[in-house]
């Protein structure tokens, strides 16, 4: 299947937007898809012109700069913008979906919209984090305004489900006022037991979605008590599939095993086998219980040093120093390596 389509017509246009939003293209690294603002940009110009252009967007979000660059760009255009949600439009996904005229959803589609979150790559002072919380504020209103534009919902009614991570499943979107209009017919949907939803042949990683088990329930009583796919049947019936999320899965345990050494290791133990947690959310968690052995190891030589009455000798201040920024840096290297390989 490609992920990335362009069909240009006389009057009319489609624009196929599968995969995740982000500001670079990595899918040599992952195997996974992505839609970026340059490759945007390069297919939605020659349509400026056209009386209707029709996105079919698969998208489980991604960056949120982008998905607002990508609907910014949307509004600019003068044709009918005609959105269909061909499986999930999730998080920034649903800023790309607001943009258009008129949104169209399958009976099963999905629609999710939460929080903006911020990922931490070093350390920081209490000021740091306040502007990092206040900025997180900014982009909360800046989804909420475009969301209330579509809805005509208040700003306390469309905060209250963006605090809860509320999943929209088919007509409940177009109730909320999200979508205009339900196409009656199903998409093929499995959801595995590993944090994987397969839509309409695309795999969607909903390792951090919170309401993951909220979720899983609303869509197993969709489907009527079938139960959930296992491993051999998604093999078995969608092997293309199947190789997809392995390689995910593989590349996923490949990030973490950088982090051996640097992270508590009951903290990494879990977040491989029990929480399944990407990198970049472990880092995050890590430093917010401050179970970075390299921080935890320079507060110990800090001590140490304080209580063996050395703490005048420039040498061995100058030493500990010296050890506490090879553990920065090395940290700082595993972490631009995994920030390298995914954005």
């Amino acid at each position: 299947m490609s992920f990335w389509k362009v069909q240009n017509k006389e009057e009319t246009a489609e624009l196929q937007l599968y995969g995740e939003i982000s500001n670079s293209d990595s899918s040599w690294w992952d195997g996974a898809q992505y839609i970026t603002p340059q490759k945007f940009l390069d297919d939605i110009a020659p349509l400026r012109e056209k009386e209707q252009i029709t996105i079919k967007l698969n998208s489980g979000g991604g960056d949120l700069f982008v998905g607002l660059q990508i609907a910014t760009i949307l509004k600019s255009i003068s044709a009918k913008k005609v959105c269909i949600i061909e499986g999930i439009a999730a998080s920034a996904a649903v800023l790309i979906a607001c943009a258009c005229d008129t949104v169209k959803l399958y009976s099963n589609s999905l629609l999710m919209v939460h929080k903006p979150k911020a990922t931490f790559f070093s350390t920081g002072e209490d000021s740091d984090f306040d502007k990092v919380s206040n900025m997180l504020k900014i982009c909360k209103d800046s989804c909420i305004d475009f969301y209330r534009k579509k809805t005509g919902k208040s700003y306390e009614e469309m905060a209250e489900v963006i605090d809860k991570e509320t999943w929209f499943l088919g007509q409940e979107a177009v109730d909320f006022g999200f979508c205009d209009e339900v196409i009656e017919e199903n998409l093929s949907m499995e959801i595995t037991n590993s944090h994987f939803l397969i839509v309409n042949s695309i795999a969607h990683n909903l390792t951090s979605c919170k309401n993951f088990e909220n979720l899983k329930q609303k869509i197993n009583a969709r489907k009527e008590g079938k139960s959930n796919m296992t491993i051999e049947t998604l093999k078995k019936e969608y092997p293309d599939l199947y190789n997809q999320v392995l390689l995910q899965e593989r590349n996923r345990l490949k990030e973490l095993d950088e982090f051996d050494g640097l992270i508590d290791t009951e903290m990494l133990h879990k977040a491989k086998y029990l929480a399944e947690m990407s990198a970049k959310d472990l880092c995050f968690e890590a430093m917010k219980q401050g179970k970075i052995t390299g921080v935890n190891h320079w507060n110990n030589l800090q001590d140490d040093r304080k209580n063996s009455g050395v703490h005048n000798v420039m040498g061995m201040q100058e030493k500990v120093g010296n050890q506490k920024q090879e553990h920065i840096n090395y940290f700082a290297k595993v972490l631009n390596q995994k920030r390298g390989a995914k954005s």
